[in-house]
């Protein structure tokens, strides 16, 4: 007997919808995250250049500035030779 391809598709998003509700709601309670947990934050603001390297449009526009926030993590492993798993987020 073969799954039908939209059944197992559903049953696929379903899944992922539970997982995250759960992820989600333990993190919510324990006030914990799911990983990264040791991480560093900055704050600070990005200001385009003047002569940028892409073509012309609205949004990067010489001299404009954003506030930003960087995050920046990595995950504790209880195995020293483990690789060092990282990542940042703006």
């Amino acid at each position: 007997m073969t799954t039908r391809p939209w059944w197992a598709w559903s049953q696929l998003v379903g899944l992922r919808a539970v997982c995250v509700f759960l992820i989600a709601l333990k993190s919510f309670f324990t006030r914990t995250r799911m990983s990264h947990e040791n991480g560093i934050v900055a704050r600070g603001r990005i200001r385009v250049v003047d002569n940028l390297a892409i073509p012309q449009n609205d949004f990067f526009l010489p001299g404009r500035e954003f506030s930003c926030r960087l995050r920046h993590a990595s995950v504790s492993l209880m195995d020293d030779a483990g690789l060092f798993v990282r990542g940042a987020s703006l």
